[in-house]
């Protein structure tokens, strides 16, 4: 039976068996007014819509029972995904409470020319019709009408992804997002703009090949009314290809390779291009806080450029653009998709606040208020539902505690509800922003305001002020030649109005006249921006010739950074981590600055002294990773381990030689299985490398995991401690008795563990009203939960109870819920931690975390028993441990100072207990330290160093008879003579330790030991 038979034979058998089979509609519709028709009733009917080459069946209880592509059933789960229609009811509400949600399923109910109707099982209403439109190739789902309760309106009609389909909305108020599913969402259901349709969308079938993909959204691009870049003369297919080509010419098939510059002043220009140019880059991007000297537009409008790096402003900012353009280069930049601060010059300009800013409520005062009222009662009014979603952090994120008034701003703290249709706005501040506080009126018309996160507002998305917005932001890009549209916070335009966000993006899009790449921070843009959807785009470039995986890094930017207290300088091998892996994909490598927004400075190239070993690494692996043997390709990517949105990864990858001498070279630091974390990433951060943190004498039993070799190594030598400290405690004058008797305890308490004390007060501490000891008041602490703390002996007693059947975990990826208690001290040059700690083997982990100026944690292990004086060096410490998270809170320091210390006992084991006695917590201040005639002790060899190396040093070890010794910022110093002695590491255990010959003393030492598999060869002639 041939596939036209079939589809005859199904056709008529479907119609035998009573289920109804559209073939078509009309090319002209009109939505009927169905506000006064009574809602139908009656019994739900089977059907189907579609046309020839799709079809879907529906059975009476709103189930899809089957899909046909071109005649031939679809496989799917249909029986799995539940009814293909919902909607979300939002109780009808005018005042500031959110009213109740629920989502119904909806069932057809008739089925008349083609015009399909739903409802839901037990209920008459809500109602929605829709119709299809037989677009021959492809089907328009159209709604026509909707009829909402009484008590309640729409604001969501949801269609399931159907197997076997693939969609595109028609409209800016149906939004296509994989971040919900890839489910069709109708949001013109709100029906906030008669201007707006209720939503429709372009439906096929699957196609099997590319190229029939492409076609069909070719036609629909063209054919329906939905945004498309700004071009001369009418927009067909053929125009459509033309400007596909020339994009993935231009910015999808070209080497994207990029550093972020940060430019302090027009003169750092140039010389950040050319330093871009020897790293072999292709673009330019610049952070907001470089080219607009901000991140929020506090007074300014958002596309105001930054004056103290381009003085004639956007005219610069152009000729810029084009030296860029004349080296090869594009421009890209990050905006914040147009962004309105409280004190915007133009449309919250003082005395005149444009009336198109988005609220989410809109009501009257309910009495007169003076300008020196803190309290204001206002009235619900009936222009708009109230549509927020209390659910969705609108007290945190979308900061709805703003209220225009007229042409004055008021902020408060919270309201009551008054119960009678009025609300009392409480601890209100009066004139924010530019706004003056002034008399008002009962039943002047009153408005809140979103201001996302506190700090911006929005065009209400159903205005002409988005659609102004929009132009000039488009127009924007086009001036400065843009290579990249960024939509970053688009949470901004999103507000209460879920569509927002699309039609802002698709309205940008109608502006745009030069092919761009459109990003944002969240998923793809799907309402303009469509040439990724293009499998010729998309298969423009080159593929790798070997499978990539998904563990390859999510990020490909290894960051440049000097030495702060709390921060490393970027090591030799930062790079080791994004660059390798992404350049062997034949992925974009790119530079960046691991501090602030990002980005590289002058300063960071003048005092770096690896920026040349980094340019080499860039060339050698954005010219050649392509184009790596396959057997090298699968090497790197089989390094690459899951580890959620960054892999691990151990074994890592350098390329030694040159021209046809050429190789790849695998590595790997020297590591205690199940303690040392391997290389990682984490946004905001960059390379996360493995250390080990050692002082002279303490032996490591790492592994070699190749051949019998001599050791490389890097060596920071890190600063000893004063480990007896004066108290430098700031009584209060409220001090009581008990807070006393207990603050003297610990000042007489010193370090009962046996070790050397050294009376000498810290003279970097002297006159400071700081205290460098923490043990806490039990009566101090804070969000105790299941933690008991007690005073014994001279300590505290910790304990914890977890009577769950998990590991209890305190800190976690969204906080901590640690106790706490506060603090006034400062870590500069004090970034040791002391304490002494019986502990009970309990294997649980005890915590203190110090937050201020950022977050950071000190952990102590407690697989031991008994007392013991625990040392932990710096409080970056944890981040080597594998057995403890890198955490989000690490991402930001902006200080030493420290006002609050969370203590805890974490990581307890199911359905048991731990508790330790903890003595005399404090800070430790540094103090000068030196290796001197250090030797590395491997197994019963040697590597002998002969001088003196003092604290604040680098020592990179990388063969031979010589070790270079650099400062915290990686310039070498010089070089000192290295002698070997049976100094090889055995393959698989072995023990390291180093030895000092100081009797002053001994630093603590940040050390990597690395061990290399034999190269492999390029094989090309790279000199050509």
């Amino acid at each position: 039976m041939t596939r036209t038979h079939m589809r005859d034979f199904m056709f008529k058998a479907l119609l035998i068996t009573g289920m109804t089979v559209m073939t078509g509609t009309s090319s002209v519709w009109a939505v009927p007014d169905v506000a006064g028709d009574e809602p139908m009733s009656g019994a739900f009917q089977a059907c189907s819509f579609g046309n020839e080459q799709l079809r879907v069946f529906m059975t009476e209880e709103g189930l899809v029972n089957q899909v046909l592509v071109n005649g031939e059933r679809v496989r799917g789960n249909f029986h799995k995904q539940g009814p293909l229609f919902g909607v979300t009811l939002l109780e009808n509400v005018y005042g500031l409470d959110d009213g109740k949600r629920r989502t119904v399923a909806l069932r057809p109910v008739a089925n008349e020319d083609g015009m399909i109707t739903l409802k839901p099982e037990k209920e008459d209403l809500p109602q929605f019709t829709f119709t299809t439109i037989d677009k021959d190739s492809y089907v328009v789902l159209k709604l026509v009408s909707m009829k909402n309760p009484e008590e309640e309106h729409a604001v969501q009609f949801t269609m399931a992804k159907l197997d076997g389909t693939d969609w595109l909305p028609l409209d800016s108020v149906t939004k296509k997002t994989y971040r919900r599913g890839n489910e069709p969402c109708f949001f013109g259901v709100l029906q906030r703009s008669e201007k707006h349709p209720l939503g429709s969308i372009a439906i096929w079938g699957h196609k099997s090949s590319g190229e029939e993909f492409d076609e069909m959204l070719y036609k629909i691009w063209t054919t329906e009314d939905i945004p498309h870049p700004k071009v001369d003369g009418e927009w067909t297919v053929e125009r459509a290809k033309a400007w596909n080509a020339e994009y993935a010419r231009e910015i999808e098939n070209s080497n994207k390779n990029t550093m972020i510059i940060g430019p302090r002043k027009p003169e750092d220009l140039r010389p950040l291009v050319d330093i871009a140019e020897k790293f072999g880059m292709k673009r330019i991007y610049m952070h907001l806080n470089t080219w607009g000297d901000r991140y929020w537009a506090t007074d300014k409008d958002n596309l105001d450029v930054n004056r103290k790096i381009f003085p004639d402003g956007t005219e610069d900012m152009v000729d810029f653009a084009n030296y860029l353009h004349g080296k090869g280069m594009k421009l890209t930049f990050r905006t914040v998709s147009y962004a309105l601060t409280p004190k915007h010059p133009e449309y919250l300009a003082k005395g005149n606040i444009d009336p198109r800013l988005a609220s989410w409520w809109q009501g009257t005062l309910a009495e007169d208020i003076d300008p020196k009222a803190t309290q204001i009662t206002v009235a619900e009014g009936r222009e708009h539902f109230t549509h927020y979603n209390a659910n969705r952090r609108w007290a945190d994120m979308f900061n709805m505690r703003c209220m225009q008034i007229g042409n004055e701003l008021v902020t408060f703290d919270k309201y009551v509800n008054n119960g009678d249709g009025t609300w009392t706005l409480e601890n209100c501040k009066r004139g924010f922003a530019r706004t003056e506080p002034e008399s008002h009126k009962s039943g002047e018309i009153s408005k809140g305001l979103y201001r996302i996160y506190g700090q911006a507002m929005a065009p209400d998305p159903d205005s002409t002020m988005m659609e102004e917005m929009a132009q000039r932001f488009g127009e924007f890009h086009n001036k400065v030649h843009a290579g990249i549209i960024n939509f970053d916070a688009m949470e901004v335009q999103e507000m209460m109005y879920y569509y927002g966000d699309t039609k802002f993006t698709g309205e940008v899009y109608r502006h745009i006249d030069h092919p761009l790449h459109g990003s944002t921070s969240g998923p793809a843009l799907t309402w303009g921006y469509y040439e990724p959807m293009f499998h010729s785009v998309r298969n423009s470039k080159k593929k790798c010739d070997v499978e990539v995986p998904k563990t390859i890094p999510y990020c490909g930017d290894m960051k440049i950074g000097l030495h702060q207290s709390h921060w490393s300088a970027s090591s030799p091998y930062a790079y080791a981590w994004a660059v390798p892996g992404n350049a062997a994909a034949g992925r974009t490598i790119d530079l960046s600055a691991q501090a602030g927004f990002h980005d590289v400075r002058m300063e960071d190239i003048n005092k770096h002294g690896l920026v040349d070993h980094y340019a080499k690494v860039f060339r050698q692996w954005g010219t050649y990773g392509s184009k790596l043997p396959k057997a090298i390709k699968k090497r790197i990517f089989a390094s690459f381990k899951p580890n959620g949105r960054y892999s691990f990864i151990e074994e890592i990858f350098r390329m030694e030689g040159e021209g046809e001498s050429l190789s790849v070279t695998p590595f790997r630091m020297m590591k205690r299985e199940g303690i040392d974390r391997d290389w990682s990433y984490h946004q905001e951060h960059g390379t996360t490398y493995p250390y080990q943190y050692i002082r002279p004498g303490d032996v490591l039993k790492v592994k070699n995991a190749y051949d019998a070799q001599v050791p490389e190594f890097i060596v920071r030598v890190m600063p000893d401690f004063r480990r007896d400290i004066t108290s430098l405690r700031s009584e209060s004058e409220n001090e009581t008795e008990d807070e006393k008797s207990f603050n003297d305890m610990l000042d007489k308490f010193q370090g009962a563990s046996g070790v050397t004390l050294e009376h000498e007060a810290a003279e970097n501490l002297a006159g400071k009203k700081i205290s460098l000891q923490l043990m806490p008041a039990p009566a101090k602490i804070n969000n105790m939960g299941n933690t008991r703390f007690t005073t014994e002996e001279d300590g505290i007693r910790i304990s914890c109870v977890n009577d769950t059947d998990k590991p209890l975990e305190l800190v976690g990826g969204r906080g901590d819920s640690l106790p706490h208690y506060q603090v006034k001290t400062d870590i500069t040059k004090a970034g040791g931690l002391g304490m002494v700690v019986t502990g009970d083997g309990s294997g649980a982990i005890l915590v203190v975390r110090i937050s201020g100026q950022g977050t950071r944690d000190y952990i102590v292990h407690l697989d031991f028993k008994g007392k013991r004086y625990v040392e932990i060096p710096s409080p970056q410490a944890s981040w080597a441990d594998a057995r403890w998270p890198f955490l989000n809170a690490y991402k930001r320091w902006r200080g030493n100072s420290i006002n609050t210390i969370s203590l805890g006992i974490d990581r307890i084991k199911p359905n048991s207990k731990a508790s330790v006695l903890l003595e005399d917590l404090r800070f430790l201040p540094e103090k000068e330290a030196a290796l001197i005639d250090p030797t590395i002790h491997v197994e019963k060899g040697a590597i002998a160093i002969k001088g003196t190396v003092p604290s604040g040093r680098y020592l990179w070890y990388q063969g031979g008879d010589k070790v270079g010794v650099y400062d915290l910022n990686w310039n070498r110093i010089e070089d000192l003579p290295v002698t070997l002695k049976n100094a090889e590491a055995g393959s698989g255990e072995a023990e390291l330790s180093v030895a000092n010959h100081n009797k002053n003393g001994d630093p603590w030492l940040e050390v990597q030991f690395f061990v290399k598999d034999k190269p492999m060869p390029v094989g090309m002639n790279t000199n050509d």
